[in-house]
């Protein structure tokens, strides 16, 4: 469970993960277009010792999230903890058919300052 954001901030998030709440509110509607479905990536920020102590409590829950996931969706995961890309991240997505992706955003960052001062520099 992870505290909520917003209006709910400071509450926990009982549903996260929640692989029946997934289903039944995600899921169930996408049948309609599944054809035109890409991919599915679960995007998470970055998890911080009061989230996680541990990366393998992270995997712990995104492989009970996924064993209640039906097969054959193209899933993905977004992670911004680059030392939880360990082994055990990477047996579970293979266990599930899942792929990942790694957002170092410390470089998204320095890339977004770099990108804003050229453009400042244009408009001089």
């Amino acid at each position: 469970m992870l505290d909520r954001f917003g209006p709910r901030a400071g509450r926990r998030n009982v549903n996260f993960p929640n692989d029946e709440l997934f289903r039944r509110a995600f899921l169930k509607p996408c049948e309609a277009i599944r054809s035109n479905v890409g991919l599915l990536i679960f995007e998470f920020s970055r998890f911080y010792p009061s989230d996680y102590e541990h990366g393998e409590q992270f995997v712990t829950d995104l492989d009970r999230f996924f064993c209640g996931l039906p097969k054959g969706w193209p899933y993905v995961v977004e992670l911004r903890n680059k030392h939880w890309l360990q082994p055990e991240y990477f047996a579970c997505l293979a266990k599930h058919g899942g792929h990942t992706r790694f957002q170092l955003m410390e470089r998204h960052a320095a890339r977004k300052r770099a990108n804003d001062a050229s453009w400042q520099s244009h408009e001089s």
